[in-house]
């Protein structure tokens, strides 16, 4: 497992409250084991069955700590809900999935017609870490995962702030969800209409790697960290 990967864990395990954007797929303390296995097969389909297995594996326990620990906040772009990962019933399990868990989180969703929002380049997420420790922001992109802290943490926070300005009410939110998840059908013989993609960025500035951890035995490949 890869040291990016035990980076995020930590992160994860240890934060007080995460805030999460998320514009392309359903953040990986929400999604469902086989939403969560078409995401790893299409980000790596060279991965074998038992580096996904392994992958799982090491991501549903974190999910455990959810709704009681840490205080979880996320926006999600309206395209995340209505495009198709993996078979018709893995997405309509996983929209139902997200409606069941909305109640308990703070989620908000951004609708299709709030236009371009404060986030053009993708996903990112703050972790707000006890003393001693400053919030830490994770961004992910296609050349690696990217840690930072300081003054970069606070654009991020800032930038997260002005996405929520753009949500529908939580109310409205699981609404939303909820009623795609009713429109999404358990079979069907063709992908369900995908919008445009946004296409995240594909660079972003050089930051230190915040967090040190333990050192864990590693397979060959590198997993995604979500």
């Amino acid at each position: 497992m890869s040291h990016g990967i035990v980076d995020y864990g930590w992160l994860e395990a240890r934060a007080e409250r995460i805030t999460s954007f998320d514009a392309l797929v359903i953040p990986g303390l929400l999604q469902t084991e086989a939403y969560m296995e078409a995401v790893i097969r299409a980000e790596d389909p060279d991965a074998t069955d038992e580096q996904v297995s392994r992958w799982i594996d090491f991501r549903r326990p974190r999910q455990q700590i959810l709704p009681d620990s840490p205080h979880f906040s996320t926006v999600l772009d309206a395209y995340v809900l209505r495009r198709p990962i993996g078979t018709p019933a893995t997405m309509h399990d996983q929209l139902t999935h997200l409606a069941d868990r909305a109640p308990t989180i703070d989620l908000r969703v951004i609708p299709l017609d709030a236009g371009a929002h404060a986030s053009p380049d993708g996903s990112f997420r703050i972790f707000q870490l006890p003393p001693p420790f400053p919030p830490v922001a994770y961004v992910p992109t296609p050349a690696g995962a990217i840690y930072v802290e300081g003054e970069e943490a606070d654009r991020l926070k800032l930038k997260y702030d002005r996405l929520r300005r753009d949500t529908l009410s939580p109310d409205d939110s699981l609404e939303l969800i909820a009623t795609v998840a009713k429109s999404s059908p358990t079979r069907r013989t063709e992908p369900l209409p995908c919008p445009p993609q946004r296409s995240p960025g594909t660079s972003a500035p050089s930051a230190r790697t915040a967090v040190a951890t333990a050192s864990r035995p590693a397979p060959s490949r590198t997993a995604p960290a979500e």
